[in-house]
């Protein structure tokens, strides 16, 4: 497994807020990250070769694109349940 913060092209890092257990929570874009919500980590995926899930350490439930939505601008949340394409990321 490999511990990862998630950082945009503008140096933005990406965190659950607020560090929220219930499912579906925004994930969002912060400067600072001090709190374990800004701790992810990659899971490599058992179904899937050279994919992962996307673990939020504070929260331990998984990053994913809501309704497994495909439009740009689909809001990504957090799941509990990583069984669906939406739940699976690669590193590029």
């Amino acid at each position: 497994m490999l511990k990862a913060h998630i950082e945009t092209e503008f140096g933005l890092k990406t965190v659950i807020v607020p560090r929220a257990m219930a499912l579906g929570p925004a994930v969002v874009q912060g400067n600072v990250p001090t709190t374990p919500n800004f701790d992810w980590t990659l899971v490599p995926s058992t179904t899937a070769g050279g994919y992962f899930l996307v673990k939020c350490n504070a929260t331990g439930q998984y990053l994913n694109i809501l309704d497994s939505a495909t439009n740009n601008g689909a809001p990504a949340c957090q799941g509990n349940t990583p069984t669906s394409d939406n739940f699976l990321w690669k590193i590029i």
